[in-house]
């Protein structure tokens, strides 16, 4: 079993993501370093920082390089997994599905809702 991530090792993992998400949408937009340095006010040797998950940014800065590049911010800082996703639990009667959905919902800190009872 692996041990969980200390804090540290989370912001870490966070600021790394969030450098390559700035990367893939500079290079997807085909901005370079430079122009994206220019056009944000922010330098290039920050924004090379930014992207390898080095620089911890402050949100004013993030918000010069997300306006630079034409995206919101928060595209940028959101992390794909904080989309709520719907889960449904298909199968038949008495295969477990209340007593497994219950225990994910509360694991996962959702609601659980059993259609025939909401219906």
């Amino acid at each position: 079993m692996t041990a969980p991530l200390t804090l540290q090792q989370q912001e870490d993992a966070y600021l790394a993501r969030l450098g390559e998400r700035v990367r893939a949408w500079r290079t997807e937009h085909g901005m370079s370093r430079k122009r994206l340095a220019v056009a944000s006010g922010v330098s290039e040797r920050y924004l090379a920082q930014l992207e390898a998950g080095q620089g911890n940014i402050s949100v004013l800065l993030l918000r010069k390089v997300a306006r630079a590049m034409g995206v919101a911010v928060e595209r940028l800082v959101r992390e794909d997994d904080t989309v709520e996703k719907p889960i449904a639990l298909i199968g038949l009667r008495g295969a477990g599905k209340s007593t497994l959905g219950a225990k994910l919902a509360a694991s996962l800190s959702l609601p659980f809702v059993e259609l025939d009872r909401a219906v």
